[in-house]
């Protein structure tokens, strides 16, 4: 029987996704939460995931494209577009990035009094070029011998295409994120090993077939994301990520979701 990861982002962005993703945890329905430290929720929304330290692993979903910076609240963050071209152009200031990273590692450590045990990244930007060389010398500095492990968002070809899911986009995050895993293993720090969840976002679209496509290729630590939420007048003011959200939990956690697993003979793991 095989096993997965199946991590949900955002944790921290708004109440209703927050509930949502609770809700799931607290069923044992998720291996792992990442939690956004820059939002006015978090300190709150700490409190409430606390508790579940040790049923799933709880990281920082690093985020550098939505809202505003903890280290200068004044500073509204670029799009991911913007950052991505910037990054490629080594047009990125290295010192406020690490400077960003710390706040955002302090306001977790601070609020849930303990390491993260992973950190990822919003629309994955933490693998982008010189961000990822930031944020390993921030872990180096912050964490020493004892690591979080990373997330690698990129997969084997053979394995994207066989998905037949938001193809381009696993594609893209896979060029981008080119050598991210060599570097991370290099410093010592450990990664997942395959990584699917990729979707368009489409409210016409069936996540559950979506989701069996993801587990697609697994390879032996293999790690999906997710995007469970309820939707309030806060997200959809915040995020082009709505109605979808909804959908995801009603899989994850009507039933469909146990089911599946069943059938596929696959079971949710942590990192560990």
């Amino acid at each position: 029987m095989k096993s997965f990861m199946l991590c949900a982002d955002d944790y921290g962005m708004t109440k209703g996704v927050s509930k949502a993703i609770l809700n799931l945890a607290d069923r044992q329905q998720l291996s792992a939460v990442g939690c956004m430290t820059n939002f006015k929720h978090w300190p709150e929304l700490a409190k409430e995931i606390a508790p579940l330290a040790n049923k799933i692993d709880i990281g920082i979903h690093l985020n550098l494209t939505l809202g505003t910076a903890l280290d200068n609240e004044a500073k509204p963050f670029s799009p991911a577009s913007v950052m991505v071209r910037r990054s490629l152009f080594r047009q990125i200031d290295s010192a406020g990035i690490e400077r960003e990273i710390n706040a955002q590692c302090m306001a977790f450590e601070d609020h849930m009094q303990c390491r993260p045990d992973f950190i990822d990244g919003h629309q994955h930007v933490h693998a982008l070029p010189v961000i990822r060389q930031a944020l390993m010398k921030v872990m180096n500095h912050r964490y020493g011998a004892c690591k979080p492990w990373l997330r690698d968002p990129s997969d084997n070809l053979s394995s994207i295409l066989a998905r037949k899911v938001a193809v381009s986009k696993a594609l893209t995050v896979k060029g981008l994120a080119y050598g991210f895993g060599n570097l991370a293993n290099a410093a010592g720090i450990k990664t997942n090993q395959g990584f699917s969840g990729f979707s368009a976002f489409d409210d016409a679209q069936d996540f559950g077939a979506d989701f069996e496509q993801f587990l697609v290729g697994m390879a032996e630590k293999h790690l999906i994301m997710c995007h469970p939420g309820f939707v309030d007048d806060e997200l959809r003011g915040l995020d082009p990520v709505v109605e979808t959200r909804k959908k995801e939990y009603d899989f994850l956690f009507d039933g469909r979701f146990e089911d599946m697993c069943e059938q596929k003979k696959v079971i949710l793991s942590r990192f560990g």
